[in-house]
């Protein structure tokens, strides 16, 4: 997550993709009036993520292997 005008960023969240090759930029959303961030997934497992520290909250898992959040 970076602020905006800078070029490092503020907060990493931890999701390693399943393979190299399916290391592929996802989209990902605010939700929880910002208080949570959601993302895709390239292994069927949605993570959210709590804005303010990047720890995994819950992990909502899908029998699809590649997911976005919209």
């Amino acid at each position: 997550m970076y602020l905006v005008g800078q070029s490092h960023p503020e907060l990493r969240f931890k999701h390693r993709p399943v393979s190299e090759e399916k290391n592929v930029p996802l989209q990902v959303a605010f939700i929880l009036g910002g208080s949570a961030v959601v993302s895709g997934s390239s292994d069927g497992k949605v993570p959210i993520w709590m804005a303010t520290s990047g720890e995994c909250m819950q992990l909502l898992e899908h029998g699809g292997r590649f997911l976005l959040a919209v």
